[in-house]
C-alpha cells in the first residue's frame, strides 16, 4: 500500500575534497513499511541544473520578439515548421517536436517564459528569455532553470550552436 508521494528541492554542497554545488530534487514516498517506522524513504534523487546566457542578436527587440513568437517568421530562421502562440497556457513546439512545451507568459518585445517539457520531470523546466535594447540591436538575457544534469550538455549545446546561432545568422 503506497500513501503520499512529495517532493523537496535542496541545495547540496559536498564536502569530501571534491566540492560541487547543485541542485537536487528528493521525491520521498510514504508506503505503509515506513509509515509504521514514522520515516520518509527516499524514492529517487534527481540533480538539476540551470543554465543563464547573454546573446547579442542585430535587430531591434520588436523584430527580435516577433521572430521568437511568429510561427512563419520562426520558420524563416530555423528552417522547420513551427507550432507558437502568444497565448498564455498553449503549446508549442519547435524543430519537429524536438523542443516542446507550454507558453507561460508574455510581455510584447519585452519577455517570454515558457515551461520545457523534459517527460514526466518535477520541477517544471523554465525558460525566460528576456529582450534588452542594445547598442548593436537586441542583448537576449536567456535564463533556463530546472535543466535535468543528464540533459544539461545537450541543452547548452543547442542553445549556442542551434536556437542563438540560427537567430542571429537570420539578422548577419
Amino acid at each position: 500500500m503506497v500513501g503520499a508521494v512529495w517532493k523537496d528541492e535542496r541545495k547540496i554542497v559536498k564536502r569530501n575534497g571534491s566540492a560541487s554545488e547543485g541542485k537536487f530534487v528528493f521525491i520521498y514516498s510514504h508506503g505503509l513499511s515506513t509509515r509504521l517506522a514514522g520515516c520518509p524513504q527516499i524514492s529517487y534523487l534527481r540533480r538539476m541544473k540551470d543554465y543563464k546566457h547573454h546573446y547579442i542578436i542585430p535587430a531591434p527587440p520588436e523584430e527580435v520578439y516577433r521572430a521568437l513568437v511568429n510561427p512563419a517568421t520562426i520558420r524563416l530562421w530555423s528552417g522547420e515548421e513551427a507550432v507558437m502562440s502568444e497565448e498564455p497556457g498553449s503549446e508549442f513546439s519547435l524543430w519537429e517536436d524536438s523542443i516542446s512545451g507550454r507558453n507561460l507568459a508574455f510581455e510584447a518585445s519585452h519577455k517570454i517564459v515558457q515551461e520545457w517539457y523534459f517527460g514526466d520531470q518535477e520541477p517544471a523546466s523554465i525558460v525566460t528569455l528576456l529582450l534588452h535594447p542594445h547598442k548593436k540591436g537586441t542583448s537576449l538575457e536567456l535564463r533556463h532553470t530546472n535543466i535535468p544534469e543528464e540533459d544539461y550538455t545537450d541543452i547548452v549545446e543547442g542553445w549556442n550552436d542551434v536556437y542563438m546561432a540560427s537567430l542571429q545568422d537570420f539578422y548577419a
